[in-house]
This record gives structure tokens, sequence and C-alpha cells, in this order.
């Protein structure tokens, strides 16, 4: 995907990917397909595309579903299903009530035990990007390099782990979230608690996800904020609910999607303005609690419930187009890029023209061209796929004008 940029110095048109109000539905439950179970507390997307599905309710049937678009298969009959997960070499992962880890080997599972590990109730589970198993059982987080076991305890770190309520990571640090102690982190070799209220919004901690190196975090009164370079900019997104969020996830177009107890929320990166809501009163929910949310590569959002199955839901994307007066002028299309930049120029006038990229905080972090430009049209290319995935702004500056427009990488 290129991201193109037209400069000319009269009129711009600019053109955005936004949600449309509406799309297209599809309900999978035990009266109307192969899906073993109504009760979904778990799913994930793996690199192929399959759907899986868990649960973790009792019942004489399989406690885990992969859906390949066309034919639903169970498995895990004997155990509940507490998380699922997807390494980045696209094995799957699951964490189960009979105190196991167990992976997925294209044919078989792999079980992983220890004396570390004899908990009930093993969640949430989260897998970084060097495929470090790290997850959440009782008071102790657990993390497992696929051969060694380590075991963090309060009091062996100082930290609060009693109730974690999600796992996320940006390059080396873990992100734990928690309900009444705040945001917990670990770089690898130190633990610290961010407990402080003037530096977060709140101690109470729903959700986090991560784009690149940009954490996001849900509180639960509803309020998204974001983490980066393990600092807190304070940058409030929105406030969209005062319900519970159960889980936020990213789909292939930098929109967040978030699960709650009152329906499903989404809006843009780039504008952080376009939001949706759907619930049982404006779309074919039959309930409002949704408890699991994940987005595949073609940009379908899947989401679970209890009693009601899983759903699908295909957005409708618009391309939005309007025209501004502006002394500088600019074309935005399509964003986010998944790396391949493509920028024209079209001067009136002679110009020097330094054209950069910096993060979201408006740090420096590349000058991608820095020259005199004569009058006319120039077509210059750049390739940024070396940057991590994450919002950026790119600035383009000279003598008489200045422009910075946000963008999402997304390779």
């Amino acid at each position: 995907m290129k991201l193109i940029f037209l400069l000319n110095i009269i009129l711009i048109f600019s053109f955005s990917q936004i949600f449309a109000q509406k799309g297209i539905w599809e309900s999978y439950t035990t009266s109307n397909s192969g899906l073993p179970f109504d009760n979904i507390n778990s799913i994930t997307v793996d690199k192929q595309g399959n759907i899986w599905c868990g649960t973790n309710f009792n019942g004489n049937y399989p406690h885990l579903a992969k859906y390949d678009g066309e034919n639903w298969n169970g498995d895990i009959n004997s155990s509940w299903v507490n998380s699922i997960a997807l390494a980045p070499n696209g094995n799957i992962w699951i964490t189960t009530n009979k105190s196991s880890l167990l992976e997925w080997k294209s044919t078989f599972w792999k079980i992983y035990n220890s004396d570390l590990f004899n908990f009930l109730w093993a969640e949430p589970l989260h897998i970084d990007s060097t495929g470090i198993i790290w997850f959440a059982a009782d008071t102790t987080i657990l993390r497992f390099d696929g051969k060694n076991w380590s075991a963090f305890y309060p009091a062996n770190t100082g930290m609060p782990f009693q109730k974690i309520t999600s796992i996320s990571s940006t390059g080396k640090n873990i992100w734990f979230a928690t309900q009444n102690n705040g945001l917990i982190n670990f770089d690898g070799t130190n633990w610290k608690n961010l407990n402080d209220t003037s530096f977060i919004s709140s101690l109470n901690i729903d959700a986090l996800t991560s784009l690149g190196d940009t954490l996001f975090i849900v509180f639960h009164d509803g309020t998204i904020e974001f983490f980066i370079d393990s600092t807190n900019y304070n940058s409030h997104f929105v406030k969209f609910s005062s319900g519970y969020t159960s889980q936020i996830t990213s789909d292939r177009y930098g929109n967040l999607w978030i699960a709650t107890n009152d329906g499903i929320y989404a809006f843009s990166l780039t504008s952080e303005r376009e939001i949706l809501h759907y619930d049982k009163t404006n779309s074919p929910l039959p309930t409002d609690q949704i408890t699991c949310i994940a987005a595949d590569s073609s940009g379908n959002i899947w989401f679970g419930t209890i009693g009601n199955g899983l759903f699908k839901y295909t957005p409708f994307y618009v391309s939005v187009e309007s025209a501004k007066q502006l002394s500088s002028g600019s074309i935005l299309s399509p964003n986010p890029c998944s790396g391949e930049l493509s920028i024209q120029l079209n001067l009136t006038q002679n110009n020097y023209v330094i054209i950069s990229i910096a993060d979201i905080m408006g740090r420096d972090l590349k000058i991608l061209s820095n020259s005199y430009l004569d009058k006319g049209s120039h077509s210059l290319f750049f390739n940024i796929a070396n940057l991590p995935d994450g919002i950026y702004i790119l600035r383009f500056t000279s003598d008489n004008f200045s422009l910075s427009k946000k963008m999402i990488l997304l390779k």
C-alpha cells in the first residue's frame, strides 16, 4: 500500500477512510452453524485467517472451536479454555483450567506444565514480539520462553498483582493493567508501578492494546489515553462509555474497536472523532454484553457473547472528499500505509523544501528530503518500512509554508 501526498499551494482535496453508518452483520450460533458453544470468552485470528474461539463454561462439548470460513472444528473436550493468543511464528497458544499451557503444532497440541502453574484460572494471556508467553494466574505473573518458566509474585517484585485485567507489550516493555492498582511495567530488568493519578487518569484499568510503540489504555470510566516509549503524555482521546471494557483491538486500517458491556465502540486514530457505537437498539446484536473481540486481515471484526454465540461485522468504509483553501495545500490517501511512501509536489514557485517524519508527540525521527526544488511537479519515493508500526506526523517545511499531517504506519 502506498501513501501518496500531493502538495499544491492553491486548492486541495483531502480523502480519508472513515466509518459508514452501516455494514454487514453475520451471526454464528449452535443452532445455525457448527459452532459447538454459544458462550464465548476468548477469540483470536491466526495468520491463515482461521477464527479460534474458546469457552470456560461447563458442559459436555468441545471448549475450543476453529472456523476456516466454511467448516467448524471442535477440540479440547476435557478442559475449559481460559485464553487464546497468537504467537509471532503463527502458532496458537491457550491456557486451560487444568493448569496447562498448550501450543498448537499444526496437527497436535503440545502441553507445557510446571509446578509454578497450579491455578484454576490463567488469564489474561499475552505473547510479546519475541515469542515470550506471559499470563496471570491468581496473584502470580508467569513467563515461559518455550523451555524455561519464571514466576513473579508481589513478594519478589513489590508489585500489586492482585487483579490483572489485561497484558500488552511495546518493544521490550511488558504492561499489566490492574483493577485498582494502576499500570505495571516491566522493562526486562526493573518493575515499576504507575499508580499516581496525576500521571494517569485512574487506577482502575480494564484493557490494553498496542500499535507499534504506542500503548493504548482503556480506563474503567471509558477514558482512553496512550503511552509512547514508556512515557505518558496524558493524551485524552475520547470518553466513550461508563461501562466495563472487556477487550480492545485495532483493525487493518488502524481503527480501534472496543468490546464492552454496553455494546461495541470504534473510532479512527487519524481523526480521533469518527465514533461508532453498536448495541442491541441499533444493530442485530441481541445483547450488549460483548466479551471479546478480534479483527482479521480483511477488515472484518469478530466478537463473542455469552449465550448468543459469535458475530462477524464487515464495516463499510467511505472515502470522504472535501475541498479546503490552505496556504500550502495537501492530500493524503490512503491512510494508513504499509511502508512505501510516494510524495508528489506541485510547486508554484522555486522553493527549499524539507520533508520529515516525527512521532505523535512531535519529536523528529527522520528527515526524508532536504533539498531545493524548482517550480513544477516533483515525484519523490521513500521507504519507511524500517519504522515500527504506529502513529506518525509527516511534516513539510519551506520558506513560505509549513504543513503537518498525521498518518498511521501498518505493515
